[in-house]
């Protein structure tokens, strides 16, 4: 699905890590929540080992869940560069390590400053795709606007 907007093989790899990073969720809901380590793990064993966003997932996967997020976006980046190995590691790793608590990672991913739209709409896809509507707060889906009816083919 990247290649039509982000063609480079990092931008590749970015949409397979996130993608991948969803499926984890949602399967996993109902369930514990998946160790963040583990689940950065498996992702990052799908890309190619000399991936800019696998090494990006390697150094997420050494971060604690309780790293200051200062901390978490010096060493993994906040999208500031405009690439995927300087974006998807720490929405994934802010993802990971919140996955049942929406507005937490969504609040963090804003936080984290640099290409915040980005890091929020990945970090709240992930988590949505665990924790479905239910967890998303009211009043944030009452503010949304209303989708267009479904074209007809």
């Amino acid at each position: 699905s990247a290649v039509v907007t982000h063609a480079h093989p990092q931008g590749v790899a970015g949409a397979v890590a996130t993608a991948l990073a969803a499926w984890h969720a949602a399967r996993s809901r109902g369930g514990p929540a998946p160790d963040a380590a583990g689940l950065l793990e498996a992702i990052g064993a799908t890309l190619s080992a000399d991936s800019a966003v696998a090494r990006g997932l390697a150094s997420a996967r050494e971060l604690p869940s309780t790293t200051p997020l200062g901390e978490a976006v010096d060493a993994l980046g906040n999208g500031s560069r405009v690439s995927c190995a300087d974006t998807v590691p720490l929405a994934l790793w802010l993802a990971c390590s919140h996955l049942d608590d929406y507005p937490g990672a969504v609040q963090k991913a804003v936080a984290a400053g640099g290409d915040t739209d980005t890091l929020a709409a990945i970090v709240g896809g992930i988590v949505a795709a665990r924790v479905s509507s239910s967890g998303i707060p009211s009043r944030w889906r009452e503010g949304l606007e209303p989708l267009p009816p479904p074209l007809a083919v």
